[in-house]
C-alpha cells in the first residue's frame, strides 16, 4: 500500500506546472471589453460572455450554446477523495477536496489523495490551479493553515505588456500568450503585419505597390507605398483605335479600346490612316462618328442624311421632326395682339433638323429651323422693328439668323436681312426686320431662320422675339 502511495506522489509531482496565477486582463491592451453578442468574444481581454458550441455538450440556450468547452473526456481525476465536476463558465474540470472520504488524521489532497493533515512535501499542499499560485508546505510560519501546514502561493500576472498578445491563464498550464495578428495592422496593404513574444513585426512588400498600372514603387513601413509613377501607354498607330491609350488595372497591360469619338456607343466603321488612305475597322459600324445621333438603330429623320447607318436617306417613314423647312415653319405666338411692345419665345434644337438653306452671312451653313410671326392688320399704322436674338445661356452653337417678309418665305433667306454675331466674344445673334407702314397697316408675316454658322454648328437654341416702333417712323 505504502509503494502504491509512492508511486502516485511521484506521478503527480511530475505534472506540477511551472507556474500559477489567475488572470489579470490587460485593459490598456485590445479588447477587454465585454463580449458583444452571444457566442463572440472581444478578440482583446477575458471572455465574459457564452462561448461559441464547440464541444458535444449539451445546448442551453439560443442561439446555441453549451455554456463554454464541454470538458471533452470527463474530469474524472481518478483521485477517490476529491468531487470532480465540469465548470460550465470556463469549460475546465474542477476537482474539490473531500476531507471527510479520508480517515480520521487525513486529509485530501487535490493532486495526491489522502495525506496526513500535517504536510511533508509542497506536493501535498498542491490543489491543482496553476492560477492561483505554488502552494508550499512551511508548517509554523506565518499565514501557514494550522491544520495542514501549507501556505498558499502569491497569484500569477499574466500580462506580458505586449500589445499584440491576448493574455489568459490555464488551471493546468498557467499563463498563456496567444498571439492576435490583426491587433498589429497597420492599414498598409503592402506590409505583412504578425504578433511575435516581442509584439509587431512589419515585413515590407514592394511588389504589392507595382500592380496594375503603376511601378517603381517602394514599401515604407510608416507611410506605406511610396513615390513611382502610373505605366504610360504608347498609342499603336491603329487609326482605328483610341489614343491616348489605357492601362488596364487588373491586368497591368494597355489597352487599345476602338474609336468611338462620338460617345454613342458604336465604333467607327472606317478611318484614315498617316498616309490619307482609307482604312476599313474591323468590328466598327458607325457610319458617321462625329454625330451621337447617327449610328445603327438610330431613328431615321427626314433631314437629308442617312441617321441610322443602312445606306439609304430620308427611306419611307423617317421622322419628320418640326420647324425645319417653310413647308413645316413654326409660329411663334406673341403676347396680346401682335402690337407694339409684344414679345414672344421658342426654344428647339437644330440637331434633328436638315440643312436646307444658306444664309449669305453664315459659312456654309449647318442645319436649320423655320419660325414666322404674323402682324396682323390694324395693330399697327407706322413703321415697326421685329427683333430677333438667341442671345441666351441655353443656345448652345453659334447662331446665324435670317429673315424676309411678306407670304413668300425661304428666298430672301440667302440674300437680305442677315445678321451673325452680336459681338466678336459672343456667338449668339440679333437680327432686327423694319417692316414699312403700309405692310404693317394691312396685316403682314415675318420669317426667320435659325441656322448655323458653319456645317458643324448645331444644337439647342432659345429664339426670342419683340416688337417694337421703328424710330423716326420709316424704314431705312
Amino acid at each position: 500500500m505504502q509503494l502504491r502511495y509512492l508511486a502516485f506522489a511521484i506521478a503527480a509531482l511530475s505534472l506540477v506546472p511551472a507556474c500559477s496565477a489567475i488572470v489579470t486582463p490587460d485593459t490598456t491592451r485590445l479588447g477587454g471589453g465585454p463580449d458583444t453578442g452571444p457566442g463572440t468574444i472581444d478578440g482583446g481581454g477575458r471572455d465574459v460572455g457564452p462561448r461559441p458550441d464547440t464541444g458535444p455538450g449539451v445546448d442551453t440556450g439560443v442561439p446555441p450554446v453549451d455554456g463554454g468547452g464541454s470538458c471533452t473526456g470527463g474530469c474524472d481525476d481518478l483521485i477517490p477523495c476529491t468531487t470532480d465536476s465540469c465548470e460550465a463558465a470556463s469549460g475546465m474540470c474542477r476537482h474539490t477536496p473531500n476531507n471527510s472520504a479520508c480517515t480520521v488524521g487525513m486529509r485530501c489532497s487535490a493532486t495526491l489523495g489522502c495525506v496526513a493533515n500535517g504536510c511533508t512535501t509542497n506536493a501535498e499542499c498542491s490543489d491543482g490551479n496553476a492560477c492561483n499560485g505554488n502552494e508550499t508546505c512551511a508548517p509554523g510560519t506565518a499565514g501557514a493553515d494550522p491544520t495542514t501546514g501549507c501556505v498558499a502561493g502569491p497569484a500569477l500576472d499574466c500580462n506580458d505588456h505586449v500589445d499584440c498578445t491576448v493574455d489568459t491563464c490555464s488551471m493546468a498550464a498557467g499563463c498563456q500568450h496567444a498571439p492576435n495578428n490583426a491587433a498589429c495592422d497597420d492599414t498598409f496593404a503592402c506590409t505583412t503585419d504578425t504578433c511575435s513574444a516581442t509584439g509587431c513585426t512589419h515585413v515590407t512588400n514592394d511588389a504589392a505597390c507595382n500592380m496594375g498600372c503603376f511601378s517603381g514603387a517602394t514599401c515604407d513601413v510608416d507611410v506605406g507605398c511610396n513615390g513611382g509613377s502610373a505605366t504610360m501607354c504608347a498609342a499603336d498607330g491603329n487609326p482605328c483605335t483610341s489614343d491616348p491609350t489605357m492601362c488596364d488595372p487588373s491586368t497591368g497591360t494597355c489597352l487599345h479600346p476602338p474609336r468611338d469619338d462620338d460617345g454613342d456607343g458604336h465604333a467607327i466603321a472606317q478611318s484614315q490612316n498617316a498616309m490619307g488612305m482609307t482604312v476599313v475597322c474591323a468590328g466598327g459600324d458607325d457610319c458617321n462618328d462625329m454625330d451621337a445621333m447617327i449610328h445603327p438603330g438610330a431613328t431615321e429623320l427626314c433631314d437629308g442624311v442617312d441617321n441610322n447607318c443602312n445606306g439609304e436617306i430620308d427611306e419611307s417613314g423617317c421622322l419628320d421632326t418640326g420647324p425645319d423647312t417653310c413647308a413645316s415653319e413654326t409660329q411663334i405666338t406673341l403676347t396680346g395682339a401682335g402690337g407694339p411692345g409684344r414679345s414672344g419665345m421658342v426654344s428647339g434644337s437644330t440637331s434633328l433638323d436638315r440643312d436646307d438653306y444658306t444664309s449669305m452671312c453664315g459659312r456654309g451653313g449647318g442645319r436649320d429651323a423655320v419660325y414666322y410671326v404674323d402682324l396682323p392688320a390694324g395693330a399697327l399704322t407706322t413703321a415697326t422693328d421685329v427683333t430677333f436674338t438667341t442671345d441666351s445661356p441655353t443656345t448652345t452653337f453659334d447662331t446665324v439668323l435670317a429673315g424676309t417678309v411678306g407670304n413668300t418665305c425661304g428666298a430672301g433667306f440667302n440674300t437680305r436681312l442677315c445678321n451673325d454675331d452680336i459681338s466678336m466674344s459672343n456667338s449668339h445673334s440679333r437680327l432686327t426686320v423694319c417692316v414699312s407702314g403700309a405692310l404693317v397697316s394691312t396685316g403682314t408675316r415675318v420669317h426667320v431662320l435659325v441656322d448655323g454658322y458653319d456645317g458643324s454648328a448645331l444644337g439647342n437654341y432659345q429664339l426670342n422675339v419683340t416688337v417694337t416702333p421703328h424710330p423716326g417712323g420709316t424704314c431705312p
